[in-house]
């Protein structure tokens, strides 16, 4: 928890008064087909793409963590539900990094009740690595998806349950673009099946005020729309509050929204994704020896040669860069995300 969050933890573990609640020692899961992977499962385009892509339905065992009930829409693997709320209890840990562990540690658990011994992580290249490789500036760094945590999650759930599960990451070095082209590629598949996924992790009113829609601007949206664009997915216009990227003016693209606040956030939360996605693309052009350290933590954490996995790290970014300018021309030379290039709050040279 303290490298996952930045912070100092300290656990206490009190004796419940009555242990009626807490029932006996929770048995087996069985299914009638054996599962042979686990994979925490969202709504978004990674779990969507991956889990198919992992293996056949029949094994796997989709894990959905929510508070509240959640239904099956077309293109979905079946999927298991645990509900999680915790009543009497307000948390402190503000970022929700937290909730790395949380999910992992449930994927861990069903995993252990399964006789399961691989949980899939169905995070892409940008989504796994872009917040080590290109952190807030003055911020701790997100290692939620990061090869390090995982190999501390192993040796926790071994000292734990007194067992061996392994977490996989299979699309670590694809960029999002080229696992959902993976996806498409796969018989049966459709583009509808990615166009119904939701990326964007805004409640706000601002995307609540008609029906359900997402922001479009977010760094999640943008990441979503560009990967989209990379694997020739159009998605309907209606899909996005800021549905047109390729406006001059900003405010004219903020239309829609009609309160200055949540335009000033909306441009806020744009302009720190543009730059985010903007100088993952710039690092591809850098020298190796400012790759290394970065190319050196997952080399010890993946157990892969240094070498390739400098390689590795190099093609994801090339193809990540590549992605992103065909997405920036696709939106016209005028976009008034060009004009969010320059400067930012990120600290990419140290």
């Amino acid at each position: 928890m303290n490298f996952l969050t930045g912070d100092s933890w300290r656990f206490t573990f009190v004796k419940a008064a009555n242990a009626s609640p807490i029932g006996w020692r929770q048995v087996p899961l069985m299914f009638d087909q054996p599962k042979t992977f686990a994979i925490a499962y969202s709504k978004g385009l990674d779990s969507r793409a991956v889990s198919a892509l992992s293996g056949p339905p029949s094994e796997a065992l989709c894990i959905r963590v929510a508070g509240t009930k959640q239904r099956r829409i077309d293109g979905d693997s079946h999927f298991t539900q645990i509900p999680f709320r915790v009543k009497g209890f307000k948390g402190k840990e503000s970022s929700f990094r937290s909730r790395g562990f949380q999910f992992a540690a449930m994927a861990t658990i069903a995993s252990h009740l399964s006789n399961i011994k691989r949980i899939i992580v169905p995070e892409s290249g940008q989504g796994a690595l872009g917040p080590v490789l290109v952190p807030l500036y003055n911020i701790y760094t997100d290692y939620r998806n990061f090869p390090t945590f995982f190999r501390k999650m192993e040796r926790f759930t071994r000292a734990l349950l007194d067992c061996s599960i392994k977490f996989e990451q299979p699309r670590l070095w694809s960029t999002k673009g080229e696992t959902m082209k993976a996806f498409l590629d796969l018989a049966g598949r459709k583009h509808q099946h990615l166009i119904s996924t939701r990326s964007c992790w805004q409640t706000r009113r601002i995307v609540n005020a008609e029906h359900q829609r997402q922001c479009g601007l977010c760094a999640a949206c943008l990441l979503r729309r560009m990967s989209l664009h990379a694997a020739e997915v159009v998605e309907p216009s209606s899909t996005y509050v800021v549905s047109d990227l390729s406006s001059a003016d900003i405010e004219t693209a903020l239309a829609r929204i009609a309160d200055k606040a949540d335009r000033d956030i909306m441009i806020e939360y744009g302009s720190v994704g543009a730059r985010h996605l903007g100088h993952l693309a710039a690092m591809s052009e850098l020298p190796d020896a400012v790759l290394r350290p970065f190319a050196s933590q997952v080399a010890a954490a993946t157990g892969e040669a240094y070498e390739q996995t400098l390689r590795n790290l190099r093609i994801m970014l090339m193809t990540h860069a590549r992605e992103w300018r065909a997405f920036l021309s696709a939106q016209g030379e005028k976009s008034f995300l060009n004009s969010w290039m320059d400067g930012g709050r990120y600290d990419r040279s140290k």
